[in-house]
């Protein structure tokens, strides 16, 4: 392939992404991947999340990788976001939870309050 030609096709690729975020409906889904999340079992989120955005047909959710969030002892991360809205950061996320709580944010509009960092449970 010619350099130019790349180039054209990097740039497509590109303004393809930028359209895809301008979406109304679009929800982003972003997983902390630091390496205490991994060991918290990261990894079993997202393919629980992948999955359930395949099988339920949610094509307007974005799945984004992150680095280090800082909150070691509430590993796994997940923050939903939507335009509108304030981001929910769920903590200790479990693949059961995961399907839960993709499930009730994009489908039902709801937020699992007791799952997140404002959650009784969490100690900040």
């Amino acid at each position: 392939m010619a350099p130019m030609q790349s180039y054209y096709a990097l740039k497509e690729q590109a303004l393809n992404r930028i359209r895809e975020t301008e979406r109304e409906d679009l929800i982003t889904v972003e997983v902390q991947m630091g390496i205490c999340s991994q060991a918290a079992g990261m990894l079993d989120v997202i393919k629980a999340m992948e999955e359930s955005i395949l099988q339920r047909g949610m094509y307007n959710v974005v799945l984004k990788k992150r680095g280090c969030a800082g909150f070691c002892a509430y590993e796994p991360l997940v923050v939903l976001k939507k335009r509108g809205y304030r981001p929910v950061t769920y903590c200790r996320v479990t693949p059961e939870r995961a399907r839960i709580l993709l499930a009730e944010y994009v489908l039902n509009e709801r937020v699992i309050e007791a799952w997140t960092l404002n959650g009784k449970d969490v100690m900040l």
